[in-house]
């Protein structure tokens, strides 16, 4: 036997070893180790490496696809966790992650059906049924939605993500209480986190509690410094207190973040002109305009904002503009 006929036959048998179980657990503990401390790319190389080893090692595969849904990688993510299930298609949590990967695909039916075999496998799994919700409320099955995050805060009534899930289809219902409710439980379990703040401040405004909603949306946008809806919603409710100066300042501070929104330039232009601002509001307006031409919300208070000036020619022209692209408001015709 040559050198590099004994190479070979050395590597062969380091193969044939570290195929035998407890190698290969060994190897995945490490894995899962550097996958837990965040350090992706080592445990996706020794995943794959496994995989290789032992194309049917169900755990690895599983794994793999986990770890490409982090990475937004839902097509390969689907293709690992297939080839786990077609391993073991009794593991709950398999089916559980394969159908977060349908979900990051936007296919909900597969998703809902992944999530119900996993609540099948194991039925208080709340995971899935707070998951399972959200793939119901994109098929527009909001009443067993409901249900199902319902479920999900029966098994674990701190889950603050079902709190808020439920939260926001009851405020879609326009149950809106309701919704405040759920999303100050949320708040209670997660008091970090922005979007729930958010929400609240949402329902809070839309019940007309402006004070309220001002402060959650001023806690989102000191947890979340880019969230531009929100400082577009809190200039919206200082609006709505009739601080004009601080909704202006805040519609300024979305612009800076998201200088293409023809919305937040609409907005800006409103404040002015109920500040009585109008140059101001006209030269809002207008940029809006430049943005979207067709936006016939913005034609519209154009309009408004010339004849408040006295420019009647300049403001029917903007007013039969605004017609032409939506011709049902009454304001407009009037």
């Amino acid at each position: 036997m040559n050198r590099k006929e004994r190479r070979k036959a050395a590597r062969k048998a380091a193969a044939a070893q570290i195929r035998s179980s407890p190698a290969l657990q060994d190897l995945l503990r490490t894995a899962v180790s550097h996958h837990q401390s965040g350090r992706l790319a080592q445990a996706e190389v020794i995943y794959g490496d496994i995989v290789q080893l032992q194309p049917d090692h169900a755990d690895a595969l599983h794994l793999m696809g986990v770890l490409a849904v982090q990475l937004g990688r839902y097509d390969a993510s689907v293709s690992y966790i297939s080839r786990a299930i077609a391993c073991n298609a009794r593991i709950p949590d398999y089916h559980y992650n394969l159908g977060l990967a349908f979900a990051g695909q936007g296919k909900p039916i597969d998703a809902a059906r992944h999530f119900r075999i996993a609540i099948e496998l194991k039925p208080d799994y709340a995971e899935a049924h707070n998951n399972l919700g959200n793939s119901l409320k994109e098929q527009g099955k909001l009443e067993e939605a409901i249900r199902h995050y319902h479920r999900a805060l029966d098994l674990c009534p701190d889950y603050a993500a079902a709190h808020n899930n439920l939260g926001t289809i009851l405020q879609d219902g326009g149950r809106t209480d309701e919704a405040v409710g759920h999303y100050r439980k949320a708040i209670e379990m997660a008091p970090g986190d922005a979007e729930t703040h958010y929400n609240l401040g949402n329902a809070l405004r839309h019940l007309g509690r402006y004070v309220e909603a001002v402060e959650e949306y001023k806690k989102t946008v000191n947890l979340s410094p880019g969230f531009v809806d929100a400082y577009v919603n809190l200039g919206s409710a200082f609006k709505g207190l009739g601080q004009l100066d601080a909704a202006i300042e805040n519609y300024k501070k979305a612009l800076k973040l998201e200088s293409g929104s023809a919305d937040i330039y609409n907005n800006l232009g409103s404040a002015h002109q109920a500040w009585g601002k109008l140059t101001e509001a006209i030269a809002a307006y207008r940029q809006a305009l430049a943005l979207k031409p067709d936006y016939a919300e913005a034609h519209n208070n154009l309009g408004n904002a010339l004849k408040e000036q006295g420019k009647l020619t300049e403001a029917i022209a903007a007013y039969r503009q605004a017609l032409a692209l939506k011709p049902a408001p009454a304001h407009a015709h009037n």
